[in-house]
């Protein structure tokens, strides 16, 4: 199996971040939304996305990303991703590895809808980079 790299996601949230913790414990649910860029050798457009994660009390978030990136060339991809995550030492900044899958309708994109790939994150404050690439098998 090797790694075949797509695309590079930078992204910035929009608005409030919101995570609340609704039984007492450490344990709870965000939501935050934003946009952004792809830039890469497979996929280059412009990006909507949201982030429903949860938040566990050992400190452990749990993402749940999903977007659409609209193509420079016109064509539309959905993404979908979950991972895991944890925060640094100083507790400004966190790194976090996820499975992602795209689909679209556009013939062109057509082979992302068999598509698995893996995602490495950084998100420093409001500000997430994102790698992305795809899971090739038997090449």
């Amino acid at each position: 199996m090797t790694l075949e790299h797509l695309f590079d996601l930078d992204l910035r949230y929009e608005g409030e971040y919101v995570v609340v913790r609704p039984y007492g414990g450490l344990d709870g649910a965000g939501y935050a939304a934003g946009r952004g860029r792809a830039t890469g050798p497979r996929v280059e457009g412009e990006v909507r996305f949201s982030n429903n994660p949860r938040v566990r009390g050992d400190g452990v978030l749990l993402a749940d990303l999903s977007g659409a990136i609209a193509s420079d060339d016109g064509a539309r991809i959905v993404f979908s991703s979950c991972g895991l995550g944890r925060k640094d030492q100083n507790g400004r900044s966190f790194t976090a590895v996820l499975a992602m899958r795209l689909e679209s309708d556009d013939e062109r994109y057509a082979w992302v809808n068999e598509t698995l790939c893996v995602a490495e994150a950084s998100v420093v404050g409001r500000h997430v980079t994102m790698h992305v690439h795809r899971l090739v098998v038997g090449t």
